[in-house]
C-alpha cells in the first residue's frame, strides 16, 4: 500500500488525494480519499493507535463533545467561522460539557462568549494529546483539518458534525467511515480573529 501511494505521489497521480473538482497542483488532504481507504484499513490503523497510546489523555467516562478549532497556519479562506460552531452546537445539545481543542488557545475567551455553553479549554499540552482528546470523544464538532479528521474517523466518535466545505471553494470530500454525522454550512459570516 505505501509503495503504491508513493508511486502515485511521485508520478503526480492524484487518484488518492484530491477531489475531482480540485485543479490546483498542491496535494490537499493526502490519504483522505481513495480506494485505499476501507473498513479493514481503518480497523488496523485504529488498533495500532490504541496499542501504542502513551498519551496522558485517557478515555473519559463523562458525556462530552470535543470541538476542534484550527487557526495556526491556515490561510484566511480556510478558517471556519464561529457561526459554524454555534450552528453545529444545536446538533449536540445532550452532552454535559464541551472541550475546545485548538492550536490557538488565545481564542478561548471569544469562543466561550460566542458559543454560550459549558465549554472548557483542553488540558492537552501537545499535538499528541490534542489528537487523543478528539480520538476519545464520543461526539465531535470537526474543523476542516486533516489532523482532526484522522482523530475523528479512527477514534471513538459516535456522532460527528462537520463543515460542508474544506475551504471557500472546495466541497467536503473526506470519507467518514459510516459514522453518524450532520453537515453545517461554513464561510458565510465574519471570520474569527
Amino acid at each position: 500500500m505505501i509503495k503504491t501511494l508513493l508511486i502515485k505521489k511521485i508520478t503526480k497521480d492524484n487518484l488518492f488525494s484530491a477531489p475531482n473538482n480540485y485543479s490546483k497542483k498542491r496535494y490537499y488532504g493526502y490519504y483522505a480519499k481513495g480506494k485505499h481507504l476501507n473498513e479493514n484499513i481503518f480497523l488496523k490503523l485504529r488498533n495500532i493507535i490504541i496499542k501504542n497510546n502513551d498519551s496522558s489523555i485517557k478515555p473519559k467516562n463523562a458525556n462530552f463533545c470535543a470541538i476542534h478549532l484550527r487557526r495556526g497556519d491556515f490561510p484566511k479562506n480556510y478558517a471556519l467561522t464561529l457561526d459554524y460552531y454555534a450552528s453545529a452546537l444545536k446538533c449536540i445539545d445532550w452532552v454535559d460539557e464541551y472541550i475546545l481543542v485548538t492550536d490557538s488557545r488565545t481564542v478561548y475567551d471569544e469562543v466561550k462568549l460566542k458559543l454560550k455553553c459549558n465549554i472548557h479549554l483542553s488540558s492537552a499540552s501537545n499535538m499528541k494529546d490534542d489528537f487523543f482528546e478528539m480520538f476519545n470523544a464520543k461526539n465531535i464538532i470537526m474543523s476542516n483539518s486533516t489532523f482532526c479528521y484522522w482523530a475523528t474517523v479512527l477514534g471513538e466518535s459516535q456522532y460527528i458534525v462537520h463543515p460542508d466545505k474544506i475551504s471557500t471553494d472546495i466541497d467536503w470530500f473526506f470519507y467518514l467511515n459510516k459514522k453518524s454525522s450532520s453537515i453545517f454550512s461554513t464561510f458565510e459570516s465574519e471570520q474569527i480573529k
